[in-house]
């Protein structure tokens, strides 16, 4: 751990005393019962990013006094039926994903303006896929911190997260450097499982299951294009073969991951 980031450890560690108020039982109780809505537990900040469906929002959880993000549905995609049943399909399969190194899920809920939300583990640190940009403009800080080794470990942490997917029958299908996270602390997580799908029952006979998601055509957009990286993509992907998708598809974003790392 270097300088930087001990630095950055302090800071957050000031902020959780700072916002630590002493607080009896039966106040901590009632303050709780107390709360309805999600607007009243959660101080909504600014936004850090916005997806296909979702908009990804910094916020404080008043009960835990922790930062945390919230990542809330777009307006096109909320009065869209298979878009919102997509979005809460990603909240309930990312939470039943328990994996350290997959982003965590901590609830699901809905803001005082009707748009559902969940909240996830504010992560502080770099996406594999700009750490790769520095280290390819010749960041001597970037260079001195993520030797070949180093990249080839966060690799096998990723490896670890889609094998643990796939052995509940799920497929990430959008693994690619800018959806994995390296914290401050060499933690490292994969994010963004908006195109996963269940891809097997997850019984004995190992038969297929239904899509996780309503409709057969959850893989297009409405003007027919696929979704995904394309310089990422498996061929069957970009072929818009999306039924001979499986968790061979992954292996080969897995390997396109491997190929940046390796050609910089």
């Amino acid at each position: 751990m270097g300088d930087n980031d001990e630095t950055v450890v302090a800071l957050e560690t000031s902020e959780i005393l700072a916002k630590h108020t002493k607080v009896t039982a039966k106040e901590f109780g009632s303050t709780i019962l107390d709360r309805q809505v999600a607007s009243e537990k959660y101080t909504v900040g600014q936004e850090i990013a916005r997806g296909g469906m979702g908009a990804i929002l910094r916020a404080e959880d008043c009960d835990l006094q922790r930062t945390t993000v919230l990542k809330a549905i777009l307006p096109d995609s909320k009065t869209d039926p298979i878009l919102f049943d997509n979005f809460i399909a990603e909240a309930r399969l990312t939470a039943g994903l328990e994996h350290p190194n997959i982003i965590p899920v901590h609830e699901l809920g809905v803001l005082p303006d009707d748009t559902p939300f969940f909240s996830m583990k504010m992560v502080r640190g770099d996406s594999l896929g700009q750490v790769l940009q520095r280290l390819a403009a010749g960041d001597q800080i970037y260079l001195d911190a993520y030797s070949l080794y180093t990249l080839l470990t966060v690799f096998r942490k990723v490896c670890d997260a889609i094998a643990f997917a796939h052995a509940k029958g799920i497929i990430h299908r959008d693994i690619k450097p800018d959806n994995i996270m390296v914290a401050h602390f060499g933690e490292v997580l994969v994010m963004d499982w908006g195109l996963a799908r269940v891809t097997r029952a997850s019984g004995a006979d190992g038969a297929e299951s239904p899509s996780l998601f309503s409709n057969e055509d959850s893989d297009q957009t409405q003007f027919g294009i696929i979704k995904g990286t394309p310089s990422y993509m498996p061929p069957e992907l970009a072929k818009g073969l999306t039924d001979e998708v499986d968790h061979r598809s992954d292996i080969f974003l897995l390997g396109s991951t491997l190929y940046a790392i390796a050609t910089l």
